[in-house]
C-alpha cells in the first residue's frame, strides 16, 4: 500500500485535492512522456476533484531518401543500424525500416518535441555523411490500436 498522503495544490484561485493515484499516474506519464504539454483548463473540475487535462502529443513520421548509390549507403549501413537501434532502446524510435523498393528508409518516433528530433536526426551516420535527406512529418495521433494504447493515453477533454 502507498505511504503517500493525498496533497493539495493551488490552481488558479482554487485548490485542487489531488489522490494517491493521481499522483503516481502523473509522475509515471511525466517520465514516460517528458515532452507532454500538459494543460490544465482551469474553468472545469471534474469529479473526484481532478483538474480537467488535455495532453497535447507531437509524434513523427520520418522519411529517409537516400542521394547516394545504394553501394555507398551499404557502406555506413552497419553504422546507421547502431544508431536506429540505440533510439529503440532509448525509446525514442517506435518503428524502423527500410522503404520498397528501397530508395530510403521509414522511422517512427515516440512523443517527442521536434527539437529534440532534430539533435537525434542530425546525427544519423547517413544524414552526416550526406547519404540521404530526411523529411520529417509531424502529426498529433487520436486514433490507437490496443496494443499501442499506452503510446495514446489521452484523457477525456470533457467531463
Amino acid at each position: 500500500m502507498c505511504q503517500c498522503t493525498a496533497i493539495s495544490r493551488p490552481v488558479a484561485a482554487t485548490t485542487v485535492r489531488q489522490s494517491c493515484a493521481w499522483q503516481h499516474f502523473t509522475a509515471l506519464h511525466n517520465l514516460l512522456y517528458p515532452c507532454i504539454t500538459d494543460v490544465i483548463d482551469q474553468s472545469a473540475i471534474v469529479t473526484a476533484g481532478m483538474p480537467k487535462r488535455v495532453y497535447l502529443q507531437i509524434m513523427f513520421v520520418v522519411l529517409l531518401t537516400y542521394k547516394a548509390p545504394v553501394e555507398e549507403v551499404d557502406y555506413l549501413l552497419p553504422d546507421h543500424a547502431k544508431w536506429v537501434e540505440r533510439h529503440i532502446q532509448a525509446g525514442e524510435f517506435l518503428v524502423a525500416g527500410r522503404q520498397n523498393p528501397r530508395t530510403g528508409g521509414v522511422i517512427i518516433t515516440r512523443p517527442m518535441s521536434r527539437t529534440r528530433l532534430n539533435a537525434i536526426l542530425c546525427m544519423d551516420p547517413f544524414f552526416v555523411q550526406h547519404l540521404a535527406t530526411h523529411q520529417v512529418i509531424e502529426f498529433s495521433p487520436t486514433r490507437t490500436a490496443p496494443e499501442l494504447r499506452l503510446l495514446n493515453e489521452l484523457l477525456p477533454q470533457s467531463a
